[in-house]
């Protein structure tokens, strides 16, 4: 009887397998033809299953992989599909969560090295890490700010790194990222302040001088500012987030785990990830 029950077990092991290997197949074969369709014949596909989903029953979340090195344009996306539908997202009408979003803070994790960024709280030696990548000027990253500070402020276990994303869209953005930059190389961090909005009409000298008498050194304060050390900083830190796939912000990363966008509920969710 025990050997049957084995039998069973891999028998149905098996047959999942099976199924996610032709759901990676059918799905690839089927984007293919519609890109051929559209006139795209050079477009490179990658599918790869990641776990089948609850329901509805015979669909996968799966990781969608795009190259289309002709027009010179990537695209990695997670969707839920059987290889014939495509399904963008599931939402729990009850709770008004994204299957989309829950899967992929489980399963899609990135290790970004923190050398290059700034420690913000906490210490290089803490047990954990989230690394914020976050633009001053924007709204999302605002709020963000404002939920996820308060309950981390104080905790020894983690450490909070900031990865500078400045999006060109915002007018003053870039010159706040110089001006935090440049506090936290003296040992002030105005990050409170630069999230508030209160500067947005300002002037880029303006910003520079409101800051720089905050510290004990002015002068210094201003030159640094402006200088190649702090502007090359900021550089270094978008092209890490360009590399890692990312354009838009927020996104906040809990040891490795992903919350793209300001999202309370999965933000709640690595904070408590921490406690495991």
């Amino acid at each position: 009887m025990k050997r049957f029950l084995i039998l069973i077990v891999v028998l149905v092991f098996v047959s999942n397998i099976s199924f996610a290997f032709n759901v990676e197949n059918v799905l690839k074969e089927n984007l293919m033809k519609n890109f051929a369709k559209r006139g795209l014949r050079d477009v490179k596909i990658s599918v790869k299953v990641i776990k089948q989903v609850d329901n509805p029953k015979g669909f996968y979340f799966v990781k969608v992989n795009i190259n289309d090195k002709k027009r010179n344009r990537q695209v990695s996306q997670f969707l839920i599909s059987d290889g014939k539908i495509i399904i963008p997202d599931i939402i729990n009408v009850k709770t008004g969560t994204s299957l989309i979003k829950e899967m992929s803070f489980k399963y899609d994790t990135v290790n970004i090295p923190t050398k290059d960024l700034t420690l913000m709280y906490g210490s290089k030696n803490a047990k954990h890490t989230i690394i914020k990548i976050s633009d001053f000027q924007c709204p999302f990253c605002r709020k963000a700010y404002k939920y996820l500070e308060p309950k981390i402020k104080d905790r020894k276990d983690i450490a909070l790194y900031m990865l500078n994303f400045p999006l060109p869209i915002h007018k003053n953005a870039m010159i706040y990222s110089q001006v935090f930059e440049a506090g936290m190389a003296m040992g002030y961090n105005f990050a409170g302040e630069l999230y508030s909005g209160k500067f947005d009409s300002k002037s880029s000298d303006e910003i520079i001088k409101y800051f720089a008498r905050k510290t004990n050194d002015a002068k210094r304060f201003e030159e640094l500012v402006k200088s190649k050390e702090i502007i090359n900083r900021i550089e270094r830190q978008k092209k890490i987030a360009e590399k890692y796939g990312f354009r838009a912000t927020p996104v906040l990363i809990f040891d490795g785990k992903k919350v793209e966008g300001f999202d309370k509920a999965l933000i709640d969710k690595g904070l408590k990830s921490f406690k495991n």
